[in-house]
């Protein structure tokens, strides 16, 4: 049963994130933040030729967005156990 629970718990945490890093709004959040990277990098960088600059941005790109993901999972995951907490403590068995 804790297995069980645990890849409910997981896989509801994936569902939330893909369906947040579909959204509209995430993606031009996103968007407008590499978009201002690269500017500010491209100045930084000028001597590189456009594949090797391109490549350079995709890889900070991915790395970015790797470690966003891995952060966002954590902070779920903290969140659902406050709040599992807070619901097994304070209302699903109150103090008296």
């Amino acid at each position: 049963m804790v297995d069980g629970f645990y890849n409910a718990y997981s896989n509801l945490i994936e569902s939330r994130l893909a369906d947040i890093y579909k959204s509209e709004e995430y993606t031009i959040m996103t968007e407008t933040i590499f978009h201002e990277f690269e500017q500010k990098l491209a100045a930084k960088i000028g001597d590189f030729g456009p594949e090797e600059r391109e490549a350079l941005f995709e890889d900070f790109q991915t790395a970015i967005f790797n470690q966003t993901h891995h952060q966002n999972k954590h902070t779920y995951r903290v969140a659902f156990n406050d709040a599992l907490t807070f619901f097994m403590d304070t209302i699903l068995t109150p103090k008296k």
